[in-house]
């Protein structure tokens, strides 16, 4: 079955009670001079509070319930899953995301395959800190400049996230992991400056130590699965730097050539081989990935 034309904003929320009811008034305003068909997508993700029922209490706002709490990626899945329509728009429930910025997301979907919302100036002190290094790092080995890694404000194509969808986590971490994906494969990527709101209510699920280790890891992850010569190349030119310092070393000082330098080459030279295998080991993964979407919407166009 073809999907209808239109988009589909996505609202995940989890044990958002205090804000999920203003933030969904907000939301159908921002809405209402729209002329495209839409749809609004509320994904509960095991809330112990009255989220659930007090989304459910919107007419025209379609909730879906997880039985327990699996996490931010879990509800992204879920709600692409369960979306009517092509486009995508997905947004977080604690009201810190105007979705006066919706409309124009709308229109930039033509021209890049993923909208993101960057955020000015939101975050200070040691959290501050730890999301422009991961902003840095990011942009450093997509080769591309991202100001904003986790803003949950997105606009992207149902297809286009299908292609990636397996190796998307279930955790909060989903939204750095998105930008990372469309960015190595070459896609069309537009970050929209936009300003960031107080939270309403309730507390972030974020910490800065648990998550910025789980942060670090899932970048390094990515790279390894997209672009993995990016870690193997500056690691193997180091020791190889290392052993050529090393020479130089051993022959001023014996004349000779010392264990520790071949010792040294050699695994610089090991290191670049085992880059250039996992390299074409993330070719392959890339063209799996191409060959299941085109599978999915061959069966979707026929159904």
């Amino acid at each position: 079955m073809n999907l209808q034309e239109g988009f589909s904003v996505l609202v995940p929320a989890f044990n958002e009670e205090a804000t999920i009811g203003k933030f969904l008034n907000d939301l159908k305003q921002a809405l209402s001079n729209t002329k495209e068909e839409h749809e609004i997508i509320v994904i509960d993700d095991g809330s112990k509070d009255r989220t659930y029922s007090i989304a459910g209490g919107f007419p025209g706002i379609k909730v879906v319930r997880h039985p327990y709490n699996k996490g931010y990626g879990a509800s992204v899945k879920t709600g692409v899953h369960e979306a009517a329509h092509e486009k995508i728009i997905t947004i977080d429930a604690d009201g810190q995301h105007d979705p006066v910025y919706i409309p124009e997301m709308l229109e930039m979907m033509g021209e890049y395959d993923l909208i993101a919302g960057a955020r000015h100036g939101y975050i200070s002190g040691r959290r501050g800190f730890g999301n422009n290094f991961f902003c840095w790092l990011a942009s450093y080995l997509s080769n591309i400049k991202i100001p904003d890694l986790t803003c949950g404000l997105r606009a992207f194509t149902k297809d286009k996230f299908c292609e990636f969808s397996h190796i998307f986590p279930n955790k909060s971490s989903l939204p750095s992991t998105t930008i990372l994906s469309f960015a190595i494969s070459g896609y069309n990527i537009k970050f929209l400056p936009i300003k960031d709101q107080p939270r309403g209510g309730g507390v972030s699920k974020v910490t800065i130590i648990k998550d910025g280790m789980r942060f670090t890891g899932l970048i390094l992850r990515m790279i390894s699965l997209f672009n993995p010569l990016k870690i193997f190349m500056p690691i193997s030119i180091l020791f190889v730097v290392l052993g050529c310092l090393w020479l130089l070393r051993t022959l001023a000082s014996t004349g000779g050539f010392s264990p520790a330098v071949a010792m040294l080459f050699l695994t610089g030279i090991f290191i670049f081989l085992i880059g250039l295998l996992v390299d074409q080991l993330a070719e392959i993964r890339m063209s799996i990935g191409k060959i299941n979407n085109i599978l999915r919407k061959s069966v979707r166009n026929t159904d």
